[in-house]
């Protein structure tokens, strides 16, 4: 097990999660060229990352030269602040602490080290996952909390750092093509009304930036529609999506960043549902149709794993 990531030295992690670490100087630096190997045999490529997958761990000063524009190579974009990259290594660790990968000692222990790398930040401190910080120390020491009242402590914020975001939602809303090639019109339907508008939601202040919002009907499941006969390559979706649901202004358009947003970005109640999705097969070909039907599919399998009472849904029609 490694010694800050809270997770098995074996494992690859997403180049998502790297940027979180190297931003909070958390990245081992030693094993990013082994990374970026498994990353090129995943299908990912680019000079920079090719050059990075060749370099020696010992060539630490390279590697933290090189790794930056091969993220960029693959459109992951490293968090711009230490908020944005702490909520980021929370919320993978809460997911690994759920699934078995991590247990509750390594949870405090990582949180302790974000907490600290992000010189003690009261914005991280005030994160679920953050509120732990103290912890290790009282698991190492052996004063204050019994064992078990610890793991339960980290047990609850685990679920706690994993819960969607809940606040007013708008009315159904449906995605049209216009006349215009690649504009989407979010068109919000709320009885005897009709208007267009959109949501934009600062998830690191956890603020609605939309003044439509305040109209919006409370806890009204959003529906968004995709025509899948505008969904001509990966990027026409990630395109539609992120107009849809606003995946902010660092998203990284890729796979990775999608299962990102939609897990712990994208308010609940929300229903996807991809119209015409045999043309889209038709399109973009049986194997990346397959995995971005997965993935969604994956994302309503968690919420429902999760018990979360809103939930994240997607439908083929």
């Amino acid at each position: 097990m490694s010694s800050n990531r809270g997770m098995p030295d074996e494992a690859v992690p997403s180049p998502g999660l790297v940027a979180a670490w190297f931003v909070l100087g958390q990245a081992e630096l030693e094993r990013v060229p082994w990374w970026a190997a498994h990353w090129l045999v995943a299908g990912r490529d680019g000079q920079a990352l090719r050059e990075l997958a060749g370099l020696n761990g010992r060539d630490v000063h390279e590697v933290r030269d090189l790794l930056p524009v091969a993220l960029a190579e693959m459109s992951v974009a490293l968090p711009p602040t230490t908020v944005a990259a702490a909520v980021f290594v929370f919320d993978d660790l809460a997911r690994r602490y759920m699934s078995g990968e991590a247990g509750e000692r390594w949870v405090a222990h990582v949180v302790a080290d974000v907490v600290t790398r992000a010189d003690y930040s009261s914005e991280v401190i005030d994160l679920p996952l953050g509120r732990l910080y103290e912890v290790d120390d009282e698991w190492r020491a052996g004063w204050g909390r019994t064992v078990e009242e610890l793991k339960a402590a980290v047990r609850v914020a685990c679920a706690e750092q994993l819960q969607p975001v809940r606040t007013q939602l708008l009315a159904p809303a449906k995605i049209g093509s216009t006349t215009a090639a690649g504009r989407i019109e979010i068109i919000s339907q709320a009885p005897g009304v009709t208007e267009t508008s959109s949501i934009w939601w600062d998830s690191t202040s956890n603020r609605e930036a939309s003044g439509d919002v305040a109209r919006a009907a409370e806890g009204r499941l959003v529906s968004v529609e995709i025509d899948g006969r505008e969904v001509r390559t990966e990027r026409d979706l990630h395109r539609l999506l992120n107009q849809a649901l606003d995946f902010g202004p660092y998203y990284g358009w890729n796979l990775d960043a999608l299962w990102d947003r939609l897990t712990r970005d994208v308010l609940r109640p929300v229903k996807v549902v991809w119209t015409h999705w045999e043309t889209s097969e038709r399109n973009l070909g049986t194997g990346s149709f397959g995995r971005i039907r997965d993935l969604l599919n994956a994302v309503q399998a968690e919420d429902e794993r999760l018990a979360y009472d809103e939930r994240f849904e997607f439908e083929l029609r």
